[in-house]
């Protein structure tokens, strides 16, 4: 008896063991192969404008302005010390397109041209059998700067919000391609301090919130920003309020609405777009004042960290480790060649950035910068170590200059000019900006006799 029960189960296991090879191979005749990634990657570049860095979580803020942007970061690389290259977007706008500074690529201002013969990101990677793509929120850029569409197959260039613009940039891009596309996102949301109608509350009277703090309303400086008080057109599309903590928390309010759209977008990137990795890039072209020294709700003409801290993260999974990187760099100066870089792609000769991905790789120290130079475009350039920042303003290059120099690890608000004292580090910093001085415009500078620039204000 015993015997035959188990010569039962034998036959048991076997007829199981079969009907498991059956539908295995069932399985594998009649489903879809698992898709896998081939070829070069798709790219998209996120910019948001005047997006701060220390404003979003993956970089300390204690509010949660970015769950999605923080996501990215921390299965991507993050760098820590990533410096805008201007304070004023056709400026930095141009130096992403171009890794090239204002003097060379003459983007200094609207109404200007790009450079004939300077290469652009777009026109780079068209060129090497990318679709090329650029969806923008602002609305200006198109008609404000001339020849930045260069290379793009598709140019969008509409003031709309974060969630019109996602819409429009997953249309122009569609589903799979059989060629890898580029696509350019630039939200401008947070510029405006305008949420979407479901976020605009969302930060107002929390535990950062004060309703007891006011300041003036006072009348617009040239470039629309307050002194000492909320500029008058701000104030003006909030019904007069006066309380400082109220923009903030609208400022606050719109990352998270354009955060939502980037999740947004990303998750659809990838499900329509599976044969191919993605590698994203997302930064800003500069940050925001919030009152620092001041100055409230203005993105141009000063250089101080509040406008030049940037977000800079790289992410595609199978290419780049989830780390976070340390040294300074040069934020909108690098992408482009790092890019190219990570595509295995010569990059143009007249290129002034730097490959970042070894620093990403783990594979050495290239691509750090020692000294970051920043160019407003105009009236003030800056030189940035990571611990100095030398800031000089002139009526225009080749006029008589004067300089702010502060130590940024014990002053991180510069608010203490050490030109004066700190002779030696003044007189190094002075000639890098001397050498850019006349490595890009061909001039010498000129200084003045040495009268701390803000002095009375």
């Amino acid at each position: 008896m015993s015997l035959k029960l188990f010569g039962n189960k034998k036959i048991l296991f076997s007829l199981l063991f079969l009907s498991a090879v059956a539908v295995a191979i069932g399985y594998l005749c009649f489903s879809s192969p698992p898709v896998l990634p081939s070829g070069d990657p798709n790219v998209v570049l996120i910019t948001v404008d005047a997006l701060r860095a220390d404003h979003l979580g993956c970089y300390g803020y204690q509010r949660n302005t970015s769950p999605n942007i923080d996501a990215l970061a921390r299965k991507g690389a993050l760098f820590t010390q990533a410096i805008a290259q201007s304070s004023h977007a056709p400026t930095s706008l141009g130096v992403i397109a171009t890794s090239t500074y204002p003097p060379t690529n003459q983007l200094r201002g609207w109404g200007d041209t790009l450079r004939p013969d300077i290469p652009t990101l777009a026109e780079t990677l068209k060129a090497r059998g990318y679709k090329t793509f650029f969806a923008n929120g602002n609305g200006n850029l198109y008609r404000g700067l001339h020849g930045f569409d260069k290379g793009f197959d598709t140019f969008y260039d509409k003031g709309v919000p974060a969630s019109t613009l996602t819409q429009q940039a997953l249309a122009l891009v569609g589903k799979n391609n059989t060629k890898p596309f580029f696509l350019w996102i630039h939200y401008m949301d947070v510029h405006e301090y305008f949420p979407s109608k479901e976020l605009e509350s969302l930060f107002i009277n929390d535990m950062f919130y004060s309703r007891q703090n006011k300041i003036p309303i006072v009348k617009n400086d040239p470039g629309l920003y307050g002194k000492n008080g909320i500029p008058e057109f701000r104030a003006n599309k909030s019904g007069g309020n006066d309380n400082p903590d109220y923009y903030v928390a609208v400022y606050d309010g719109a990352i998270r609405s354009v955060d939502k759209q980037i999740g947004s977008l990303l998750k659809k990137l990838r499900q329509t777009n599976r044969r191919r990795d993605l590698l994203v890039v997302f930064t800003s072209d500069y940050g925001e004042m919030l009152g620092e020294h001041g100055y409230y709700f203005h993105q141009g003409w000063f250089l101080y960290e509040p406008l030049l801290r940037v977000p800079l993260i790289f992410n595609c999974a199978s290419i780049i480790p989830a780390k976070k990187v340390g040294p300074q760099v040069s934020a909108g100066l690098d992408i482009f060649p790092t890019l190219l870089g990570f595509l295995k792609k010569q990059k143009p000769e007249i290129l002034q950035g730097t490959d970042l991905s070894p620093l990403m790789l783990g594979e050495g120290s290239e691509g750090a910068s020692p000294h970051v130079i920043s160019d407003e475009g105009h009236s003030k350039t800056s030189v940035r170590t990571d611990r100095w920042k030398l800031i000089r303003s002139s009526e225009n290059p080749g006029s008589p200059a004067t300089y702010e120099l502060y130590n940024l690890r014990k002053d991180p608000g510069e608010l203490k000019n050490r030109f004066s004292v700190e002779k030696e580090t003044f007189a190094v910093l002075k000639e890098k900006l001397a050498e850019y001085y006349e490595k890009v415009y061909g001039i010498k500078t000129v200084d003045a006799a040495g009268e701390d620039p803000r002095k009375g204000l």
